[in-house]
């Protein structure tokens, strides 16, 4: 299967983001909007009283939002925490996942029965799949919130790591 490029809208920009303080990309991490309304979701994701932000919001149809530059450090995963080669990322650290990650939110209510169209999922493991090649990442290097989330995340719910990356050609091998 060949990912083709989807629809790219570059015109909505998020106000709020995180200073990466020189560190690069190492995670991306997907998340579900829980709401229907993409163009909401859109709005809601340029400005908000949370300070919220993702890199990329990708519509049920696979049209996809970039809300942010990667060179900036969207504010989607601040309640969570990993330890990469030793070193903690957490809000109680000098540097959070928001410093080290890559945000992809999809157009979804999150209760686990609203599906996610190929065209949603195809346009998703096209933004993983120039990421991983643009910063050197693994397949394991794809994450969802909830597997990092300290707060009780649960999104995106209803979908797995591998229904992404099974349209990244050869099958997935989680290193």
């Amino acid at each position: 299967m060949t990912l083709a490029q989807p629809k790219i809208f570059s015109n909505h920009k998020a106000r709020d983001w995180t200073d990466r303080d020189g560190l690069r990309p190492r995670k991306i991490v997907l998340h579900a909007t829980v709401s229907q309304d993409n163009n909401g979701s859109v709005t809601w994701l340029e400005g908000n009283p949370n300070g919220t932000s993702i890199h990329v919001l990708v519509r049920k149809n696979g049209d996809s939002y970039k809300m942010l530059d990667e060179s900036k450090g969207a504010n989607h995963v601040g309640f969570s925490r990993m330890v990469i080669d030793g070193v903690v990322y957490s809000q109680y650290s000098p540097h959070n996942m928001n410093h080290i990650s890559l945000g992809i939110e999809l157009v979804n209510m999150n209760d686990g029965k609203d599906a996610y169209p190929e065209s949603q999922l195809r346009a998703c493991a096209w933004w993983v799949n120039a990421w991983l090649r643009d910063y050197h990442l693994q397949r394991s290097d794809v994450l969802c919130h909830r597997d990092i989330d300290t707060a009780g995340k649960s999104d995106p719910r209803g979908i797995t790591i591998l229904d992404i990356l099974r349209f990244l050609g050869e099958p997935p091998i989680m290193d």
